[in-house]
């Protein structure tokens, strides 16, 4: 007896394969910076957001890469190979500003996650 490729099949099929491409970049960035990832966790739970008092830390992510991620905002040279912050630069309430590429995300999932696009871009 032959066995028929039935709709449910390719219904089942296209699920599987859709949540591997909706979780899979996350799964595979959190394998491959899984310690860099905990040292920056760590870093934002112990992140004070005092009044003119910004926090910042700048990391090697391999390749010669590095982040840079503060909580108030960078002058950014165009070739990113300098950030610098304003001396009475406020931090933001909640977010973090991720050098490269330049720009305001929520968590430190997301910072990596648009340094590494950042990254891959080039």
């Amino acid at each position: 007896m032959q066995r028929r490729f039935s709709l449910q099949r390719l219904l089942f099929f296209v699920l599987v394969l859709a949540f591997a491409f909706a979780v899979g970049p996350y799964v595979y960035r959190q394998a491959r910076y899984f310690p860099q990832l905990n040292k920056l966790r760590s870093w934002a739970s112990e992140v004070k957001r005092l009044p003119n008092r910004p926090e910042s830390i700048s990391m090697p992510m391999g390749g010669g890469r590095r982040i840079s991620i503060s909580t108030a905002e960078k002058a950014v040279a165009a070739d990113y190979s300098s950030a610098t912050m304003e001396a009475d630069a406020n931090p933001d309430p909640a977010r973090f500003f991720v050098v490269p590429p330049g720009k305001w995300v929520v968590s430190i999932d997301e910072a990596v996650a648009a340094w590494e696009q950042h990254v891959d871009s080039q």
